[in-house]
């Protein structure tokens, strides 16, 4: 890239730039456009210009098809070859992400905490029934949108992560869709960007909506209650554990047979219970059935507390 040489050169070089062309190159340089100032700056810093006063001059002395040096304005054509470049891979890498957010159905969200605005995709905005676009929201407007219970937990992870004591966001929350009922959202996001003084001022993520699975959650704790409630009242000894042989459920009738408080035994396992002692039968069939996982029925003699 040209220095402060390359200005002088490139402004009072007697060299012609494309003598042969020169008329084709007026040609395609006749239309007066006017540059915005993120091109002027591109501009200047490519062809190691001062400012906007000089690319203007720059780009008045082309139009007049006068004299330019050639060999800066070749370097400074080739960095913005190599720039345009670099655009059309950020492009091809931003559509791959939106392809792979699009087929993992998630919402992506971008919050510039300088401004307190937070960019949302087409996705999260489909998810709240709102128009199917890419937006850009206020902290406060989402906010405003979020179920009551939920505001202490999200003001509680957002801290946590900006001050970088977590590493990342992680949050489920209820906000309100258009027709009035509340949805489950499944945020996470990560700092990406911090000023000198360490703080963040910028931070990225994703959103994914996880009602569905929310409804099945409760529908099962539902059925677990409903089991548990019918467990409760059978008059035959009922007893459940996990694959690592710990006690996960028993009923009244299995503590009443047995002698035994439920809450000795919970979260244990039975082998490991002073009071408690299996016949060897009941060893050998206990581990048939947990290695096998099929079910199996058989009698056992089990030792109670009193002895019989």
């Amino acid at each position: 890239m040209p220095g402060a040489a390359g200005q002088c050169d490139l402004f009072h070089s007697p060299v012609a730039l494309f003598s042969a062309n020169r008329s084709a190159g007026r040609h395609l340089i006749q239309e007066k456009t006017v540059l915005n100032a993120d091109l002027k700056a591109q501009l200047a810093r490519i062809f190691g210009l001062s400012g906007s006063a000089q690319v203007d001059a720059l780009v008045a002395r082309l139009r007049a098809g006068g004299n330019v040096d050639a060999d800066a304005l070749r370097a400074g054509f080739l960095a913005l070859a190599d720039a345009a470049d670099q655009e059309r891979g950020a492009g091809s890498s931003e559509q791959r992400l939106k392809v792979a957010l699009e087929a993992a159905n998630l919402g992506f969200w971008d919050w510039d905490l300088t401004t307190g605005e937070v960019f949302v995709d087409r996705a999260f905005c489909k998810f709240l029934g709102r128009e199917e676009q890419d937006q850009v929201w206020t902290l406060a407007y989402i906010a405003s949108l979020v179920h009551p219970d939920d505001h202490a937990a999200f003001d509680a992870a957002a801290r946590d992560a900006l001050r970088g004591s977590l590493p990342l966001l992680e949050l489920n929350q209820r906000i309100m869709h258009a027709d009035g009922r509340w949805v489950w959202i499944e945020t996470h996001g990560n700092v990406t960007a911090r000023d000198a003084a360490g703080r963040a001022t910028r931070m990225m993520g994703t959103h994914a909506d996880i009602t569905d699975r929310k409804q099945l959650e409760r529908a099962l704790s539902n059925t677990l209650r409903v089991m548990q409630a019918l467990l409760e009242t059978l008059p035959l000894p009922v007893i459940i554990r996990d694959a690592e042989r710990h006690v996960t459920l028993i009923n009244a009738a299995w503590e009443q047979m047995m002698g035994i408080p439920r809450h000795e035994v919970l979260g244990k396992r039975l082998d490991s219970h002073h009071k408690h002692a299996h016949s060897k039968t009941h060893r050998v069939t206990d581990d048939e059935v947990m290695v096998t996982k099929k079910s199996l029925r058989y009698e056992i003699v089990v030792f109670v507390v009193d002895g019989t």
